[in-house]
């Protein structure tokens, strides 16, 4: 075989290598970009796949310390690990709270869940330890609770188990936003984990710098992706619950394609940083666009708040 003639193949054979090479990459990519999306944006999740995947997230080793509360319900008894009560706000409530309708919150979400027993998947955005996540599994719910906390999600992991609601449960270590540009998150370095929160121009550093204050860079993730990585959730039946200390009009602003594929039956909100800011004009913006309307319980009694002025609304906004 003459020079001429093995350079012939020898450049044949590497562009069919090269070729082959293709095809295979092509034909595999639509299901390793479907895997993989949601873990560029959402590195560190802890997901129930006929065994929990750990992620880098829950760390059971640290909870031995920890304390367990029990919240009452004429239903069920809610048990949750919770931080030093002493120095936590949210733990601080929780631990001394003898019943689950002497957490507002949590009863809001239980009356709202037993009217509407359709709801698929419970969305719970600044989860904390988990109050509100935990009592949505118990109540059968698919739940996807998201903290920027890792001390948090350590907690909530531990009650999760303990309560043997893992098939129930996604667990994510992250921030929500409205782009995956980097943001900066705040948190505090004394054991109070319940007021940590994401800069904003609302809500700026120079509010609550301190000794006791730490800054980190944070890659969030919008709600939009929630459809990647959990594709059942399309036109599934969705309450969501959004406390994130003053950032909740972002996280909306990240939320235009889950509102449009899902079906959202109701969101919980915290209002409280938004009362008088164009910010809580823009959220009744956005929810009143999917329908939803705004209300509160005063006496056990439910209150639609329309009639009423924004800078009157009370600080957790139901809206149905």
């Amino acid at each position: 075989m003459n020079v001429k003639r093995k350079a012939w193949i020898a450049r044949h054979f590497l562009r069919w290598v090269k070729f082959t090479l293709v095809c295979v990459l092509l034909l595999s990519l639509p299901m390793f970009y479907l895997n993989m999306k949601p873990y560029r944006v959402m590195p560190k999740s802890f997901i129930y796949d006929d065994g929990w995947q750990h992620r880098g997230v829950c760390n059971f080793s640290k909870i031995s310390a920890a304390q367990i509360t029990t919240l009452h319900d004429t239903d069920f008894d809610l048990n949750m690990f919770v931080h030093n009560p002493k120095m936590d706000q949210i733990s601080e409530i929780l631990y001394h709270s003898n019943n689950l309708k002497d957490v507002p919150s949590a009863k809001l979400v239980k009356a709202f869940l037993d009217v509407f027993t359709d709801i698929d998947y419970v969305i719970d955005i600044g989860a904390h330890i988990g109050s509100i996540s935990i009592l949505s599994a118990m109540m059968g719910k698919k739940v996807v609770a998201i903290d920027a906390d890792k001390e948090n999600l350590n907690l909530l992991c531990s009650s999760v188990v303990n309560s043997s609601l893992q098939k129930n449960v996604v667990i994510i270590h992250g921030v929500v936003g409205m782009s995956h540009k980097a943001v900066t998150w705040a948190y505090q370095t004394n054991g109070n984990h319940s007021g940590n929160y994401v800069d904003t121009k609302d809500i700026t550093w120079s509010q609550k710098s301190g000794s006791n204050w730490r800054l980190e860079g944070r890659a969030p993730f919008m709600m939009d992706n929630m459809m990647d990585m959990l594709p059942n959730m399309s036109a599934s039946n969705v309450f969501v619950s959004i406390d994130v200390n003053g950032y909740e009009n972002i996280v909306l602003s990240g939320a235009h394609l889950f509102f449009k594929k899902t079906k959202v039956r109701g969101v919980l909100i915290n209002f409280k940083y938004h009362k008088s800011k164009p910010s809580g004009s823009f959220i009744v913006q956005i929810l009143k666009k999917t329908g939803l309307h705004p209300y509160c319980y005063l006496n056990n009694t439910l209150v639609n708040l329309e009639k009423y002025k924004i800078s009157d609304w009370p600080d957790q906004i139901m809206w149905i």
